[in-house]
């Protein structure tokens, strides 16, 4: 999947600033996807619901709520009224995002710690004899997305915000740590954005 929609940013993000709808149109959608995928994690297994969210988890429900974004207008290389409070924005929600990201993670050590004895009992819970196809799917799944964002992190961000991610990915996990790339990408802009105008973010 990363194969068709990573060149696809690239190719097609363009080179200005995110319109505030979008960013707020990007966060609100965050809010039923968290509760599809908690669902699926702690939900009955046997019950229709689960079925259902699990359907939109990996068909193609959940990526089809990505056309509500299309009313906002893209990033774009004109010039629109409101750039800098955009840019403030995105770097808000980015660094925001950052707190459940990390709060996540961190439940997720825990669980791991309280529910399996040793490591090797814990890989073979995700990735062998103990493990379903659901759960090998999904760890298949979160190691293609996570090497995705790291090398879309790699070709859009600075070598130093990509070297922070890898530091902090260790103590506040992978989602926080790309957060946190971002927030300063968006930080960085916006020192542009003041210094030298528009010149800077064409």
């Amino acid at each position: 999947f990363p194969v068709l929609w990573l060149p696809a940013v690239l190719w097609g993000q363009g080179s200005g600033v995110t319109s505030t709808g979008r960013i707020w149109m990007a966060l609100l959608l965050l809010v039923p996807i968290t509760l599809v995928e908690l669902y699926i994690f702690f939900g009955s297994t046997a019950t229709r619901a689960w079925t259902i969210c699990a359907g939109l988890l990996t068909g193609p429900g959940l990526p089809f709520l990505g056309i509500l974004l299309w009313p906002f207008p893209a990033p774009g290389s004109e010039k629109f009224s409101g750039a800098e409070q955009s840019i403030r924005l995105l770097k808000g929600a980015y660094r925001a995002c950052m707190l459940p990201a990390a709060a996540g993670y961190y439940f997720l050590i825990y669980h791991a710690y309280m529910n399996y004895a040793t490591p090797k009992e814990l890989l073979e819970a995700l990735w062998g004899p103990k493990a379903d196809g659901s759960v090998m799917f999904m760890t298949v799944d979160s190691c293609v997305l996570t090497l995705a964002l790291f090398l879309y992190l790699i070709m859009t961000c600075p070598c130093s915000d990509v070297a922070l991610t890898c530091l902090l990915t260790p103590f506040l996990g992978p989602a926080a740590g790309i957060c946190a790339a971002l927030g300063q990408r968006e930080a960085e802009r916006l020192k542009e954005f003041n210094g030298e105008g528009w010149q800077s973010l064409l």
